[in-house]
C-alpha cells in the first residue's frame, strides 16, 4: 500500500522532468513574470483537481497538472535570481535559494508524516494539495511585485537606454 501511495506521485515528477528543459527555453523571451504567474495558476488548478478528485485518474491527471505548473515556475526562479542581483551578492543570493529549496525538502517529509499519521489518507492526500495550493497562491502575489528581467519589454527597454545615450 505504501508503494502505491508513493507511485501516485510519480506523473508530478514525470512531467516537472520532461517540462522543465522545454519550457526553459523560452523565458528569455517572455520574460520571467509570464511564467511565475500562468505556472503558479496551472498548479492551483491541478493541485486543485488532485484534492477534489473523485477517483485516481482524476487524482493522477491533476497531480501531473501541479507538477507541470510547479516546473513553470521553477525554470525561471533562478534567472530572476541570478540576473537581478550585483554580482558581488551572486553568490549570498544562489545559497539562499538552495537554503530555502532544502528546507522545503526537510519541512515536506515531516508535514506529509504528520498528515498522514493525523488523518485517513484520502484525507492526508487532501490537505497536502491544499497546502501546495496555498503556496502557490503565494508565489502568484510575490509574482506580481518582482521585477521584469527579462523578455520583449526589457530588450526594448535596454534599446531605448542606448538610444538616449
Amino acid at each position: 500500500m505504501a508503494l502505491l501511495k508513493g507511485l501516485a506521485l510519480v506523473p508530478f515528477a514525470i512531467v516537472n522532468v520532461v517540462a522543465a528543459p522545454v519550457l526553459g527555453r523560452y523565458i528569455p523571451r517572455m520574460g520571467v513574470r509570464p511564467f511565475f504567474v500562468s505556472g503558479a495558476v496551472i498548479a492551483i488548478i491541478g493541485f486543485f483537481m488532485a484534492s477534489t478528485a473523485a477517483g485516481p485518474i482524476t487524482a493522477i491527471i491533476g497531480e501531473a497538472i501541479g507538477g507541470l505548473g510547479v516546473a513553470i515556475v521553477t525554470i525561471p526562479t533562478i534567472n530572476l535570481l541570478v540576473l537581478s542581483i550585483d554580482n558581488k551578492e551572486m553568490g549570498i543570493a544562489t545559497s539562499m535559494n538552495s537554503v530555502f529549496r532544502f528546507l522545503g525538502s526537510a519541512l515536506g517529509a515531516p508535514v506529509a508524516g504528520l498528515l498522514i499519521a493525523t488523518y485517513e489518507s484520502r484525507v492526508a492526500f487532501q490537505y497536502s494539495f491544499y497546502l501546495a495550493m496555498i503556496s502557490m497562491a503565494a508565489v502568484l502575489v510575490v509574482s506580481l511585485f518582482a521585477d521584469e528581467i527579462l523578455g520583449r519589454n526589457k530588450r526594448l527597454e535596454r534599446i531605448e537606454e542606448e538610444v538616449s545615450i
